[in-house]
């Protein structure tokens, strides 16, 4: 905003400006949910349940 306006004079290019990034961090927070949840299923089916073994070992049968 700061920039904008110290070197534009034109707010609609400033509306402009906040559009596309409000877009583009609305992109960027689901890409990182999406890859978020890809990867621990990925790291779930290569690596397995980390916590499942330690917990069988505490708990007596």
């Amino acid at each position: 905003h700061l920039c904008l306006r110290a070197f534009k004079s034109d707010y609609k290019d400033g509306d402009a400006l906040a559009r596309a990034a409000y877009g583009i961090l609305a992109f960027g927070l689901i890409a990182s949910f999406i890859g978020t949840m890809l990867g621990g299923i990925w790291a779930d089916q290569s690596w397995g349940r980390s916590g499942a073994g330690i917990l069988r070992r505490m708990v007596p049968s």
